[in-house]
């Protein structure tokens, strides 16, 4: 499984992104793959935010029906990701970039067993997940 971040998501939208160009590419080195692609509630509303203030309403309207179309599983927060989240916040006191939002993804990997993200957020180094693509 892989886990979609919403910089991957925004870097893919928008073609001003200074991402865009690889984020294609490794999607495209994706296709013919079986690997099922993952995300969560919280990193598509970050990511549509983000689509709708630079592309407009229209833009997002298009990113929020694709995951039905191509059968992206969104998953939802409970108590044991908030409560892990939270742990891991907590637990890294001298990474200043690392955002509680960060930790919920993470957390969330974890709980359903994705070690794989494919993001450009390099503070998720910080919580020994496998970042994909490789810089």
């Amino acid at each position: 499984m892989l886990f979609v971040d919403s910089s991957a998501f925004i870097a893919l939208n928008c073609p001003e992104n200074s991402n865009h160009q690889r984020a294609v590419k490794f999607v495209k080195s994706l296709l013919g793959e079986t690997a099922k692609i993952t995300t969560s509630f919280l990193v598509v509303a970050e990511a549509a935010t983000e689509i709708r203030k630079r592309l407009g309403y229209q833009a997002v309207l298009a990113f929020l029906a694709r995951f039905e179309k191509e059968g992206i599983t969104v998953f939802h927060v409970n108590e044991v990701i908030r409560l892990n989240a939270k742990d891991m916040f907590t637990g890294h006191e001298k990474v200043k970039e690392l955002s509680l939002l960060d930790c919920l993804k993470v957390a969330t990997m974890h709980y359903y067993g994705i070690h794989k993200v494919f993001t450009f957020n390099a503070e998720l180094d910080e919580l020994k997940v496998v970042r994909v693509p490789k810089n």
